[in-house]
């Protein structure tokens, strides 16, 4: 091409048309950043018991439904249920660490894939301690809007739990 002003309009607009937009580049970094958020949770607060990062990264309003989704049974952060809940869990499971397999996200809810694995060193579910390891798979969906954990639903196979619990 003999008009370098012209040459350099076609790269600058061939490279523009094929990069993502400003909107789905910040709608990628938003979903990066939702997943983020939840695997925060797990690694941070539960695997490494920093309890301090809950109201960082749960809205105050958070709702934690049931594994029946019945929305009967809520735990929140305001009311302080779903952290009594999870210092429970932990004080039954001490040494309970979850292992993320998979996370993905899609508009304002992330998927995450776990494994969980812990000994039963206290009294849990109406269990007495048995010494037994537990070892189970969740999957927790999670609804995230302005940066905040919002609602969540987790789906564990419990008989399987319960079954571990269970002294020989």
């Amino acid at each position: 091409m003999k008009n370098p002003i012209l040459t350099l309009f076609l790269i600058a607009g061939t490279l523009y048309s094929c990069s993502p937009s400003s909107t789905e580049s910040t709608a990628a970094l938003q979903l990066e950043n939702n997943k983020k958020l939840v695997v925060t949770f797990f690694e941070e607060v539960i695997n490494n018991k920093k309890f301090e990062l809950l109201e960082d990264l749960f809205s105050l309003d958070y709702i934690q439904h049931s594994g029946d989704m019945n929305g009967k049974d809520r735990q929140g952060i305001k009311d302080g249920s779903n952290l009594k809940f999870i210092k429970y869990m932990l004080q039954a499971l001490p040494d309970l660490h979850y292992t993320v397999h998979d996370v993905t996200a899609e508009g304002d809810i992330v998927a995450i894939n776990l494994s969980g694995l812990a000994t039963h060193q206290k009294e849990f579910l109406g269990f007495e301690a048995s010494g037994n390891k537990v070892a189970y798979r969740v999957m927790y969906f999670y609804k995230v809007v302005d940066g905040k954990i919002v609602e969540g639903t987790g789906l564990i196979n419990m008989e399987l739990v319960k079954n571990q619990l269970k002294k020989e």
